[in-house]
């Protein structure tokens, strides 16, 4: 191969890779990310049930840390939008509340990221 063209490639390769390493949407919590997205593609899905379930088990296995209550709370949203869509209700309201409540866990988290204890 061209010494140059090869140069060019693992520059190029360095280069992206850095972007996706220093990308702050998804360079912190991702399991909570991941369980947004899920709970957003839940909200139109044919089979609801299985994405909720999908972002219950990123939220449950989410990195621990203060979250102010929000994770657990979210959890319990999620079941409860699990057994609306099983009992053939409308669980949209119930995972927009689930939404809210992953993102200011997030939110509480990233602040107290750094903090030592008893601050």
């Amino acid at each position: 191969m061209n010494k140059k063209l090869a140069l060019t490639l693992t520059v190029a390769c360095l280069t992206l890779g850095t972007f996706c390493l220093l990308n702050p949407v998804h360079a912190a919590q991702p399991a909570m990310h991941k369980a947004i997205e899920l709970l957003e593609q839940a909200k139109t899905a044919q089979n609801p049930a299985a994405l909720l379930e999908q972002a219950k088990e990123r939220v449950a296995s989410s990195e621990r840390g203060e979250r102010g209550g929000r994770r657990f709370a979210a959890i319990n949203k999620i079941e409860k939008a699990i057994a609306a869509v099983n009992s053939g209700s409308d669980a949209r309201s119930l995972i927009d509340e689930a939404i809210v409540l992953v993102r200011e866990g997030m939110e509480i988290k990233r602040e107290n990221k750094g903090k030592k204890k008893g601050e």
